[in-house]
């Protein structure tokens, strides 16, 4: 994408957002491994030579690059005057700064934890992309690409303009796909070669299903994280695992299993039906002004889900109309449809919230139990001055499926890297 490099074209966030809620197109679960490119788990290729690509996690997210023993994460050290690369190990439950040189103070260019950018896993390899200048960034984004345990970097090249990789970002297992400015490309890896897949057209129908295939010159068509075969679920796609798509009908809160190769749909669940609740907003006026057409409105259609081991996790927009602005979190089991409410929350931005599950690991749920911020003065884009978390450190932590379900706060805290207002130490 082009723009100003290291930044997130917001915009282009909750676009696709808007889309993938449209179109169904959520990706599944996260886990602590990549899935393996089976049917239904992208990125994978359809009977009819469609290629079904996975939608990659934002830049600033802790998901971008995870293995089955940890993930890495980027942070800027003001003594090296660098990001350096870090990993949070699962086992441990440590955070290091990946450099096996003895001694090494990673002060000098030579250190191997310096890097341009955030890294993405794509394949079996950590890619990361930074300006090549960060004061000039039409001098193009360099390309780095580290081994699955973040040593032996080694720069592949030079990607010529000026970019920003942010929402919208896909990969077919091998290459990452993007956009540059409205054109959608392919980067191709290890080679840093740019081909064009479709470039933009004004005629094209504005529609989510549309807007997410893309069609090379040559007659190659690509799904942006979605496939047209897993379409068939009732209601709204909650989460995937594998050939089965959990969903929830908006109108009564439902929940549904559908299995992809059978067409075959069944309800899991009836007893989020409770945490429904409709209004009703008008879409027409005749040519006096007046009313005459209206639409039913769903609490349902901003729940999210995700899978644990045994549970589909849903986040709801609070308990009824009057705790609307209050977040809760139920839990069904996947064997009986039963339901449970997860109590287990962390105070921020002067609320409670469910605790953010980040994925499934050999070693238990991987969490954020809390942050830790410092009030600050900070002023706002008319100069005014208020007061505002500042120098938030997140806290992760593991915690058994048990006891999270259970709501035994029983977390095993990650030791992070000391660190003051310049970032890591």
């Amino acid at each position: 994408m082009k723009g100003k490099c290291g930044m997130v074209r917001i915009f282009c966030t909750v676009f696709l957002a808007i889309l993938l809620a449209s179109c169904a197109s959520t990706s599944p679960a996260v886990t602590s491994e990549q899935p393996a490119a089976t049917p239904h788990t992208a990125p994978y290729v359809r009977e009819d030579g469609a290629i079904v690509l996975k939608e990659l996690p934002t830049p600033d997210s802790d998901l971008k690059a995870v293995t089955d023993r940890g993930f890495f994460v980027s942070e800027f050290s003001a003594r090296a005057d660098s990001q350096l690369l870090t990993f949070y190990d699962f086992e441990t439950r440590s955070q290091r700064v990946v450099c096996n040189v003895s001694g090494c103070s990673h002060t000098e260019e030579s250190c191997p934890a310096r890097v341009s950018g955030s890294p993405w896993r794509i394949g079996d390899w950590l890619y990361s992309f930074g300006c090549v200048n960060p004061d000039d960034p039409t001098m193009g984004t360099r390309v780095e690409r580290r081994d699955l345990n973040g040593e032996n970097p080694e720069e592949l090249g030079v990607i010529g303009g000026e970019w920003m990789f942010s929402a919208g970002c896909y990969t077919d297992g091998t290459s990452l796909y993007t956009y540059d400015g409205s054109d959608f490309v392919c980067i191709e890896l290890p080679s840093c070669h740019v081909t064009m897949v479709e470039r933009y057209r004004s005629d094209k129908p504005q529609n989510g299903a549309s807007l997410l295939t893309m069609t090379r010159p040559d007659g190659q068509v690509y799904y942006l994280g979605w496939d047209p075969a897993a379409e068939g679920y009732p209601g709204r796609k909650l989460a995937q695992d594998g050939e089965t798509v959990y969903s929830v009908d908006p109108l009564n809160g439902w929940i549904y299993t559908y299995d992809i190769p059978t067409g075959q749909s069944r309800v899991l669940s009836r007893e989020t039906n409770q945490y429904i609740w409709t209004w009703e907003t008008p879409i027409g006026w005749d040519d006096q002004g007046h009313e005459n057409r209206r639409k039913t409105n769903s609490s349902a259609q901003s729940w999210t889900g995700k899978l644990i081991d045994g549970a589909l996790l849903i986040d709801l927009d609070g308990g009824s109309v009057e705790e609307q602005d209050a977040d809760v979190r139920v839990a069904i089991n996947l064997a009986d449809g039963s339901m449970t409410l997860c109590p287990l929350s962390d105070f921020w931005m002067d609320r409670s919230h469910p605790i953010n599950v980040r994925g499934q690991t050999d070693y238990g749920l991987w969490v954020i139990s809390y942050t830790e911020s410092t009030p600050g003065a900070v002023m706002d884009q008319s100069g005014a001055f208020h007061m505002a978390s500042t120098n938030v450190k997140t806290v992760y932590a593991l915690i058994s499926t048990e006891d999270f379900l259970a709501g035994v706060p029983n977390y095993q805290i990650f030791e992070s890297l000391p660190r003051d207002e310049g970032g890591i130490l």
